[in-house]
């Protein structure tokens, strides 16, 4: 199957960053008049449009009908090199005209009163805390196989239209066959579904676009100097996983509570968000993205 023919773009120019700049425009969206929805920005942006896709009444139809893609104008521009194997504005332009629809899975985010969508790796906080997850065994890593229910909760929040979350809200009850991990001296939670963090921090290299799985890293706060700098090192040659400070599982969602801790940092697709309790869920191929395999020199991770 070739690439589509005659796509009909809405094209979000946003020059100032931020939350919250795309909600009156969206308001006015006629979902039928185009099929993708093109992001000129940095990577927060991106993560507006698929929450505000995802308010639809039917959220599941319309993330499917409407692929996203994004063209790189910001910092970072992690989401670009995923997605586009470039940071280059014109090749991303291109790859978005000539690449293919894929499958994207998307992340629930659970917090207080709300739930959010998140679209790639950059879930991270620091400092003391308890985690429990749903975790699987993978090439024979440090993660433990266990079973979980066939049961769908209430989704709460406000959205309507997405799928149900099969184990809760950051509200409900912990499952009691959850593996729980005690993190007295966790310094870094890394968790996402794409490989690049940015252009040179291609942080999950095993990740898959549309596996149903998110990847999770735990690292203490208390290594030595030393092995934090190698940490560094390992990134850029993508041996990351093999050092014994790195603990690394596949999940398919987890619970992230703070303990003797009132304030700290987390970041979802670089956006910051309070720091308390969360529940995280992945949905496997809810959303749809322009990923790039077809331009010359791109190694885009999809």
């Amino acid at each position: 199957m070739g690439s589509q023919q005659k796509k009909r773009a809405k094209v979000l120019v946003n020059p100032h960053g931020g939350q919250g700049k795309i909600r009156s425009i969206s308001e006015a969206w006629d979902l039928d008049a185009f099929d993708m929805a093109v992001v000129c920005s940095g990577d927060g942006l991106t993560y507006e449009v698929f929450n505000e896709l995802g308010k639809s009444p039917d959220a599941r139809k319309v993330l499917s009908m409407i692929a996203v893609a994004d063209i790189p104008c910001g910092s970072g521009n992690g989401l670009s090199h995923n997605l586009n194997g470039t940071g280059i504005a014109s090749i991303a332009t291109l790859a978005i005209i000539k690449v293919l629809r894929k499958p994207l899975d998307l992340i629930s985010i659970t917090q207080g009163d709300t739930r959010t969508l998140s679209s790639w790796p950059r879930r991270r906080a620091w400092g003391q805390k308890v985690i429990w997850l749903r975790a699987f065994t993978v090439d024979g890593r440090r993660s433990v196989q266990t079973r979980i229910r066939d049961k769908d909760f209430d989704e709460g929040g406000t959205y309507d239209g997405l799928p149900r979350l099969k184990y809760g809200t950051i509200k409900g009850k912990t499952p009691e066959d959850w593996v729980v991990i005690p993190c007295d001296n966790l310094g870094i939670l890394y968790c996402g579904n794409l490989a690049y963090m940015s252009a040179d921090t291609k942080y999950f290299p095993p990740a898959l676009h549309n596996g149903g799985l998110m990847d999770l890293v735990l690292i203490d706060g208390n290594i030595r100097r030393r092995a934090s700098f190698k940490l560094f090192d390992a990134l850029k040659d993508e041996t990351l996983f093999d050092l014994p400070v790195v603990k690394y599982h596949k999940i398919s969602a987890y619970r992230w509570i703070p303990r003797n801790q009132d304030s700290g940092y987390i970041s979802v697709d670089g956006e910051s968000i309070q720091f308390e309790p969360y529940r995280a869920e992945i949905h496997k191929g809810l959303g749809t993205v322009h990923e790039n395999d077809q331009i010359a020199g791109a190694s885009p991770s999809l």
